[in-house]
């Protein structure tokens, strides 16, 4: 896209608000804890989890068990991270396009395939009409501290309250096997996801 602005723009300085914020709530989810997952029941219809992956699902429960525990149905904004996003997704649709070439590809695989799909399907189911965004970065300590800079940023401007914050990656086997193979670096096969609700300090 383009965007064409006045030379000043981003040179004046906006009055932010020196304030604290605090996590008020956390919920995670480690590799190899799919079974957890099954928690997600009492949140959606079993026709709804059937149609999302473990990646969904994950990001899904432990967002919606943070914001549970943080007392909140909706936050002001949401901010996700990942570092490889919908792999699983990603592997199917471009394994369907290498067999039956570009016509017969499934629109779903597509539109679940990309890395800011947890953060709108997490807005989608908290009605979450807010600010939303997705940052992708390798190291997850990275990508949750830029993902805790920006709620912090929001909540300094006043424009938001509550601020839902997370991780969410997964490592399939195919990307395992790659990893290994290239450097020798072995990476835990399942998924991650790691949610927080971030407000202001009293």
């Amino acid at each position: 896209s383009l965007i064409l602005s006045k030379g000043e723009c981003g040179k004046r300085d906006f009055p932010q608000e020196e304030i604290k914020t605090k996590c008020v709530s956390a919920a995670r989810l480690d590799p190899g804890d799919e079974l957890s997952l099954s928690g997600l029941r009492e949140r959606i219809s079993p026709m709804e989890s059937r149609r999302l992956c473990k990646l969904l699902k994950g990001a899904l429960l432990t967002s919606l068990s943070a914001l549970r525990e943080a007392g909140i149905e909706s936050p002001d904004a949401i901010i996700a991270g990942t570092s490889y996003g919908m792999l699983e997704n990603s592997e199917k649709f471009l394994l369907q396009m290498c067999r039956e070439g570009e016509k017969e590809l499934s629109p779903t695989l597509f539109m679940q395939s990309t890395h800011n799909t947890m953060a709108g399907m997490i807005a989608i189911k908290t009605k979450c009409h807010g600010y939303n965004i997705t940052y992708t970065h390798l190291s997850a300590e990275r990508v949750l501290g830029l993902c805790r800079a920006n709620a912090e940023m929001l909540i300094r401007q006043g424009k938001a309250k509550s601020v839902l914050i997370g991780y969410h990656n997964e490592v399939t086997p195919l990307l395992h096997d790659m990893i290994l193979k290239l450097n020798g670096k072995e990476l835990p096969v399942g998924v991650t996801s790691v949610s927080m609700v971030i407000e202001k300090e009293n």
